[in-house]
């Protein structure tokens, strides 16, 4: 119990700066491999904290546990700005390795409600018909397109 009480500890004090850096890398308009390296590691981030911390909500005994709400928020900004990142470099002829795996992330977000953000199937269906093929016929995107 004590490492999850640590892992909150560090989820609130990444949280915060993993949202000033996402902020940072906007301003700065940085489009290279290291911004997409960022947003990658701070998807990661959302999702384990998603994972470990889904059971410490915060409540009126417990003002600082997890917000998956914000948590998903972030989580949906990363994953737009990374998008954008791997769109313009797919159009300049560079792919990203992992660029299927983050797809495969965002579907899996969409298929189901987190909070205020519903499910909306047309959304989802926008976003598979924009995916290049080559993405869209990847094991990451086919598994979480079978989970649907």
């Amino acid at each position: 119990d004590s490492k999850r009480t640590t892992f909150e500890k560090v989820h609130r004090f990444l949280w915060d700066r993993y949202r000033a850096i996402r902020t940072d890398l906007s301003i700065q308009h940085m489009k290279d491999t290291f911004a997409i390296q960022c947003f990658e590691e701070m998807i990661r981030f959302h999702i384990i904290a998603e994972h470990e911390l889904c059971e410490e909500t915060a409540t009126v005994n417990n003002p600082h546990g997890f917000n998956s709400h914000l948590n998903v928020e972030q989580m949906y900004k990363c994953l737009t700005s990374l998008f954008s990142l791997y769109d313009d470099l797919a159009e300049e002829g560079t792919s990203c390795p992992n660029e299927p795996e983050f797809r495969g992330y965002y579907i899996l977000l969409t298929i189901d409600t987190h909070g205020k953000y519903r499910r909306d199937k047309s959304a989802h269906s926008f976003a598979l018909s924009k995916t290049r093929p080559e993405i869209l016929h990847s094991d990451f995107v086919r598994f979480a397109v079978q989970l649907n």
